[in-house]
């Protein structure tokens, strides 16, 4: 479970010497923006930190309702949970500097607000204007031509240059903090990938993102058969049934179905809990052992039995109904994207296969550059040719 740290505000106090406009230079994207003064005073996380929060169901749907239409052209689905964490939640990383209120200490440094929503346009092929520089360097220091995110050259994105520590003479490494992990800087980068490939052959397609619980997939009572093997105890006990439903078909308004998942993906979330751009989800992290009431312990062996037992249960037999099981959660009850905005409708049988079969990704973390490969074993040839014929696969 995510819990507001006192390591955080411990760390805040270290930060008031930190100058945004001096040497620790951050990106600059309007002419003539004022260099920023020293950052002072206490972060609040507010509504966009993380939270803690109690029952595995609770408050689940705090992220908000509805669907954000990212089209084919469109970049904004390239916002994913990940990057509005750095960007605009996390209150030592880029908020630090480019956040969306210059009153009093908190700044706008170089007249780039990273925190408000709309950030990619704001970034999006505008040229680097180095206006925040400082003696001992000048703009001279920098190289001329550069834009914050160039999709004509994401490997040449200023941005990019920064968030890596090559900007060279021109101002320092963002964040000034310097506190941006491997697993965070890919992120960016999956980022500027993704604006750089919106609307060309050379991305994933883009299409809508629905905000849970919206996205959540409930199966019908058809597709969430019953299987002949009871519940494993702590399936009750843990409150997995509370939320999931009786057989894992998902509760509508709470979460969604769970039936059939990959073992380690399905481990990794139970361990690490979700977040929904940077908010704390109904889903807690659940540990081996556990003080708190409200979160109980789940143990390896338990967890192993529960994956085990929903994997167990029988298949729906028609393509859309796997594809809802199978694929859904991320993609969508048509396959025109859920709560990752990938659409997947049209798109060629060897795409779907190599997808499927070999996955994309390392980190799951990375929602939005992740997907758990299904071997035959797990989803069939057969049971994968009835969900390319669903999506409409070519």
């Amino acid at each position: 479970m995510t819990r507001t740290s006192g390591a955080l505000w411990g760390i805040w106090l270290l930060l008031p010497a930190l100058s945004c406009g001096g040497i620790t230079q951050p990106l600059g994207d309007v002419p003539g923006g004022a260099a920023g003064a020293s950052a002072t005073g206490s972060p609040s996380l507010g509504s966009g930190g993380q939270r803690s929060n109690g029952a595995a169901g609770a408050g689940a749907g705090a992220a908000g309702l509805g669907a954000v239409t990212a089209g084919a052209s469109s970049t904004s689905g390239c916002e994913t949970e990940c990057i509005r964490n750095i960007f605009t939640v996390q209150p030592i990383l880029c908020r630090l500097c480019h956040n969306n209120n210059p009153g009093g200490a908190a700044l706008t440094s170089g007249g780039l607000d990273l925190q408000s929503d709309g950030f990619t346009a704001r970034l999006k092929d505008v040229p680097a204007q180095h206006s925040d520089i400082v003696a001992p360097m000048t703009a001279a220091d920098c190289p001329v031509g550069d834009k914050l995110i160039d999709t004509a050259n994401p490997a040449e994105s200023w941005l990019l240059k920064k968030i890596d520590g090559q900007q060279g003479n021109c101002g320092t490494p963002m964040p000034s903090t310097g506190m941006l992990s491997s697993t965070q800087q890919d992120c960016v980068h999956n980022y500027v990938a993704c604006v750089a490939a919106a609307g060309t052959d050379g991305g994933p397609q883009l299409g809508v993102q629905v905000q849970p619980p919206s996205s959540y997939i409930i199966l019908s009572a058809t597709d969430a058969v019953a299987g002949p093997t009871p519940a494993p105890a702590v399936w009750t006990s843990a409150t997995c049934a509370t939320c999931h439903g009786s057989v894992g078909q998902g509760v509508n308004l709470l979460a969604p179905e769970v039936r059939h998942l990959p073992a380690t993906y399905a481990q990794y979330v139970v361990r690490h809990g979700r977040l929904f751009n940077g908010m704390q989800t109904g889903m807690v992290a659940y540990p081996t052992t556990s003080a708190d009431p409200l979160v109980p312990a789940i143990s390896d062996a338990d967890l192993t039995t529960v994956i085990t037992w929903l994997d167990q249960q029988p298949r729906p037999t028609t393509g859309q109904g796997l594809f809802l099981d199978f694929c859904g959660n991320c993609h969508g009850r048509d396959g025109a994207g859920g709560i990752q905005p990938v659409k997947v409708t049209g798109e060629t049988i060897a795409t779907v296969n190599q997808k499927v079969r070999v996955g994309e990704g390392m980190d799951p973390s990375m929602r939005n550059a992740f997907m758990p490969a299904e071997a035959a074993s797990a989803l069939s040839d057969a049971e994968l040719a009835l969900i390319e014929q669903f999506i409409g696969a070519k």
